[in-house]
């Protein structure tokens, strides 16, 4: 009876261990003291919170023509600028900069429209900072910008002053203004003014070839011209230019093989594989400075005549043997003009040499047809062909003049200014609540050392009766 009264005491040790609390527990039965430190806190910190110096932020907001590309623009980070204006079939080329968000950010970010800013607001001086640097730096912090999912821009500017924040950001607005107009209203009136020279030009030597032609006709008595005549000194020039551009397209590519092939021979010659030819020479390098590095540690542990480093030595010359050989057939490749980094390039300028000398074997037959009608026909209808030739330059040349002169005339920045920067009545509580909820979690961290220091005794405390009931078992 004893024993079977006794044998549940002797498990009640076991039963009756007590587990540590968690810490969230402690801290929840500390939860008055723990609130009445971050009280203390706040209390500490009010004092800060009201002498710091309040902030103003003046924005704007700019939307832009390009928001229309909704989120394809935003895949691309704000989206491109608008296609440049072509004049004379994109010989010239009118830009458009600063009509997407994306853009204007990057002329916002630059160093010219900062500096200038800085420079014209004398920031230095009115935040009585030490030296430029500081300036700048206390510039980027204060000035913010961000794209919005409708691709519109907001700029901000924060200040201790409100009429320094709206004047600096009037400012920075201004100055990108001014950017956008020196990059895209500057070429428009460049361009403007390269087609009224062109047009001047073109007047004046379409009126002396109408003179030319008026007294040639008047010396020779040659008013009236075969059409047929006509027709066929109107080809033979037309011939004539289709050839000279199809010489000079040659030459140009041309010129590209020479540099693209010297190119690729001293990409082969430094060990840089071709385009178009995968690993063929790196492979071969590797090789060699991978054996060469093997047979530096060899010798660096064996002799010169030991078998190993004589293998060694032999797979190293058979490495550079057959790099030389890969070398070799490359250059081979490139001197017969196989390669595929040239390949291409060799085939468009056959291709166009080829095309160039069909046209001179056209000019050539068609001066022959020629060759039968009297000179002062064929001269005449040389200059009635340039006449025409002319005045359809000058007719070009005064529509795409015209058109310049609109685009200068009505080119602006392609964004407009939702918001005017405004001068902000309220300052920011953003910093202020900072401070304080700092401090409130300063004083909640400082009321938290008594309930971990309490956690860990009961940690501790249950290790040890573990360790106790382990070495008692």
């Amino acid at each position: 009876m004893d024993s079977a009264h006794t044998s549940p005491t002797l498990a009640e040790p076991s039963a009756t261990i007590t587990r540590p609390a968690g810490f969230f527990a402690l801290c929840w039965q500390y939860r008055m003291k723990l609130l009445l430190f971050g009280c203390c806190g706040l209390l500490i910190g009010l004092p800060f919170a009201l002498m710091k110096h309040a902030t103003y932020t003046s924005e704007a907001t700019l939307i832009f023509p390009s928001a229309v590309s909704g989120r394809l623009a935003m895949l691309t980070g704000g989206g491109g600028d608008l296609p440049s204006m072509r004049l004379l079939d994109g010989a010239l080329l009118v830009p458009q900069p600063g009509s997407s968000a994306g853009t204007a950010t990057t002329l916002l970010s630059s160093r010219r429209i900062q500096e200038k800013v800085m420079r014209d607001q004398d920031l230095q001086q009115a935040w009585k900072c030490k030296n430029a640097y500081e300036t700048k730096m206390k510039f980027l912090k204060s000035f913010q910008y961000s794209i919005g999912k409708n691709m519109e821009l907001t700029v901000r500017f924060t200040d201790t002053s409100p009429t320094r924040a709206q004047r600096v950001m009037q400012a920075i607005l201004r100055e990108l203004d001014q950017a956008v107009a020196e990059l895209g209203i500057d070429p428009a009136r460049h361009s403007q003014t390269f087609l009224e020279r062109q047009l001047t030009e073109t007047e004046a030597t379409f009126h002396a070839r109408q003179e030319e032609l008026r007294a040639f006709q008047e010396r020779h008595g040659l008013y009236l011209l075969e059409e047929q005549t006509q027709a066929r000194v109107r080809e033979l020039t037309q011939l004539q230019q289709e050839e000279v551009e199809e010489r000079i397209a040659a030459e140009s590519l041309a010129k590209g093989l020479a540099a693209t092939t010297s190119n690729t021979v001293k990409q082969i010659m430094t060990g840089v594989d071709p385009a178009g030819t995968g690993r063929s020479i790196s492979v071969y390098y590797e090789r060699i400075q991978m054996l060469e590095r093997d047979l530096a540690e060899m010798r660096f542990q064996l002799t010169g005549d030991h078998p190993d480093v004589k293998k060694k030595v032999q797979e190293l010359d058979v490495a550079k043997e057959a790099l030389a050989q890969e070398i070799t057939r490359h250059l081979a490749l490139v001197e017969s003009g196989s390669a595929p980094a040239i390949s291409d390039r060799v085939a468009r300028v056959a291709e166009t040499r080829a095309r160039a000398a069909g046209l001179a074997d056209a000019v050539a037959r068609m001066e022959k047809r020629l060759a039968g009608v009297p000179k002062l026909r064929v001269q005449h209808a040389r200059m009635m062909v340039d006449l025409e030739a002319t005045r359809e330059a000058y007719k070009l040349l005064r529509r795409e003049r015209e058109k310049a002169r609109v685009v200068a005339e009505t080119r602006s920045p392609q964004y407009q200014a939702l918001d005017v920067p405004s001068l902000p009545d309220m300052p920011n509580p953003r910093g202020r609540l900072q401070l304080l909820a700092l401090c409130f979690m300063v004083g909640l961290l400082i009321g938290g050392i008594r309930p971990y220091r309490q956690w860990l005794r009961e940690q501790e405390a249950a290790e040890a009766r573990a360790d106790a009931e382990s070495a008692q078992d």
